[in-house]
Parts: C-alpha cells; sequence; structure tokens
C-alpha cells in the first residue's frame, strides 16, 4: 500500500495564528476546516458597530495580521499557505486558503507569536540604535517604509497631536459603547477584550473610569463640568507620547484601494510588530488619528456631535502639516516603540474551539 500524503495540522496552526492583533481584542474571524489542505476564513465587518472601523479598513488590517501569521506558523511546520480567493458574502470577508509543502527555511518571527503584544504604559526615551532600526524596516515588505518622529520636539509635536486625538476619543458619543464593552475590569488577561490593567491607568485612573463608564450621561457630565478627559489624555496618552524610543507612520507603495491593499497592509504591520518583539523593542498601535483623519477627508461624519467633528477637522489639519498631505494618502497604520520591559497584564485570546466552524 502506498502511503497517504502528508497534509497540515491546521488544528495546530491555528492555534499559533489566533494570536494574531485585532481590534481591542474583538477576533472578528471564524475557521472552517474544508479538506486536508484547504481552508476558509470568515471575517467580520465590524464597521458597523465600531465607530473606529472606518469602511471596515480596521478589520481588513486584522486579517492581513492573522493571514501573516498563519503563514509564518505554517512554514515553520513545513507547510505554505497561499490564498486562493477573497470575496464577500454578505457582511463576512471570506479568504480561501490552500496549503503546499514547504521546503524553504522557516521565518525566525514564528518564534514570537505568542509572546507579541500592546505596551501601552511610558517606555524609555533612548532612541533606537541605527542596527535595530534597520533590522525593523528590512523586516517590511518591498514599498513599504517608515517615517519616524524621534527627536524631543517631534515626541513632543506627537504628544499634542495624540492629547487632541484622545479628546475626541473621550467626547464622541457614538464611541462610548465601543470604549465600554472593549475593557475587562479585575483582570490582568483577558481573552477577548482589553484588561484593564493593561490600559495604562494608575489605580486611581481606573477607579474613576469604571465609575464613570457606567452611563455616557455621567461620562459627559464629567467631561463638561469637572475635566474628566484630563487624567486619561494624560496617563494614556500624553506621558506615553513623550516617553517612548519614537513614533512611526507606516507607508505603504500606493495608496490602499481595496480589500486586497489593506490586507497587505496588514501583513506589514504584523511583520514590523513581530520584529519589535524579537528585538525586545516594546509596541503601541496608534491608529484613531489615521481613522479621523480619513472620515474628514471622505466627508463622512462619524458622530452627530458638533465639537469632536470639528476637533477632528482641525486633527486631520494638523496631521497634514505635520507628515505632507501625499503622505498621508499612503499612511495605513500608526504608533510608537520603545526600549522597556514587557507588560505585565495584556490580551490573550479566546479558545481555538471558540474559532472553528463546522
Amino acid at each position: 500500500m502506498s502511503e497517504a500524503a502528508p497534509s497540515p495540522d491546521w488544528y495546530a496552526l491555528l492555534e499559533r495564528a489566533r494570536w494574531a492583533p485585532s481590534g481591542d481584542n474583538a477576533q472578528p474571524w471564524r475557521f472552517r476546516i474544508l479538506s486536508s489542505h484547504r481552508l476558509t476564513i470568515d471575517v467580520h465587518d465590524t464597521s458597523h458597530e465600531v465607530l473606529y472601523d472606518y469602511r471596515g479598513q480596521a478589520t481588513l488590517l486584522a486579517a492581513g495580521a492573522l493571514l501573516e501569521t498563519l503563514r509564518l506558523a505554517a512554514m515553520a511546520s513545513g507547510w505554505n499557505v497561499d490564498t486562493e480567493s477573497v470575496h464577500r458574502v454578505g457582511g463576512l470577508l471570506r479568504v480561501t486558503l490552500r496549503a503546499k509543502p514547504w521546503e524553504g527555511e522557516p521565518d525566525s518571527l514564528h518564534a514570537v507569536i505568542e509572546s507579541r503584544s500592546t505596551h501601552r504604559r511610558p517606555l524609555s526615551p533612548r532612541r533606537f540604535s541605527v542596527s535595530d532600526r534597520e533590522v525593523l524596516e528590512d523586516a517590511l515588505p518591498c514599498g513599504y517604509r517608515l517615517l519616524w518622529h524621534e527627536t524631543p520636539l517631534e515626541r513632543w509635536r506627537m504628544a499634542r497631536m495624540l492629547w487632541r486625538n484622545a479628546g475626541i476619543r473621550l467626547t464622541t458619543p457614538e464611541a462610548f459603547t465601543v470604549h465600554r464593552d472593549a475593557i475587562e475590569w479585575g483582570v490582568r488577561e483577558s481573552a477577548d477584550r482589553i484588561p484593564a490593567a493593561a490600559l495604562g491607568m494608575d489605580r486611581l485612573g481606573l477607579a474613576l473610569m469604571r465609575s464613570a463608564m457606567k452611563s455616557w450621561r455621567r461620562v459627559d457630565l464629567l467631561n463638561r463640568y469637572f475635566g474628566g478627559t484630563w487624567l486619561p489624555r494624560l496617563q494614556l496618552d500624553l506621558l506615553p507620547a513623550l516617553f517612548c524610543g519614537g513614533h512611526f507612520l507606516l507607508l505603504s507603495p500606493q495608496p490602499a484601494a481595496c480589500a486586497e491593499d489593506h490586507i497587505a497592509a496588514g501583513e506589514a504591520l504584523q511583520r514590523l510588530w513581530l520584529r519589535a518583539a524579537a528585538l525586545g523593542v516594546q509596541f503601541q498601535p496608534n491608529y484613531t488619528p489615521i481613522v479621523f483623519h480619513r472620515y474628514v477627508r471622505s466627508g463622512e461624519r462619524f458622530t452627530g456631535a458638533h465639537r469632536p467633528w470639528s476637533q477632528a477637522r482641525q486633527l486631520a489639519d494638523l496631521l497634514d502639516d505635520e507628515f505632507g498631505e501625499s503622505v498621508m494618502r499612503h499612511a495605513v497604520f500608526m504608533g510608537r516603540m520603545g526600549y522597556g520591559r514587557p507588560p505585565r497584564a495584556r490580551s490573550i485570546r479566546k479558545p481555538l474551539a471558540e474559532l472553528l466552524l463546522e
């Protein structure tokens, strides 16, 4: 009798792939094993529920990060995973994949798939060494590049910009439920949200936030009359922006124009994030300024409230002044990095059984 042809262990590969990042740890995907060599991934478009998922683009970024993570895990096990098709089915993006034997060397990035995480607290302001910057930039696919803001003055300008951005986030009524539902209180690890201990606030700040977030009416009252945005903006935005090795803007070869472009950007982002983890460099996304910029430049209002919309228009102008309008058309992600100890609290992931479809 002839031996059966080898096939990938999809369960082992998906156990690793599920560690890919997603907005607020939502994990908007489900896996279906079609056959020994084929898999589909259904990705739920969260743009109707999540203010920050402009036109589903944040979901597509996350899908790209997931696909890159799966490919890295597969190559480490002797397989290559190719995309057969990407198409929409109602509110889902369905990606069909096929596994083929891989005889090349695995990418070393697979070793940090599980340990990669988000760090939201202040980091060392020490600038990156030339060699570390080169290693980070070399992780990107051809055509992608990083625009750095590392000097004290540049970090101060980014801190002011993120302070303004936080004011929009915290005073937009439509964002309240997104923030409320994203936090799990009283834990250091969360399988489907962000643990409060990982937010970057001290105990007093967390206590005040938890009390305020019982209702939008309470949040709005504190914002209007008691400076309710000041403490979270200080601890979550201003100080981390000042204390880091540098801010970066991830630029794509051409402006992202379709689902495949945003997925490719997510693949590039995940490679950058994993390379940072391999270097021991901490990483925090700051994606919402790009989101607000896109809302404003497209003329699509994200809120019925006048003040946050007016502030978003000002923020969009600041971004264009800081980076240039042509650069912002190529911007697919923004964040900060720096040297520091790994976070003691973090998001984990749902069990694979909850992510599998029959």
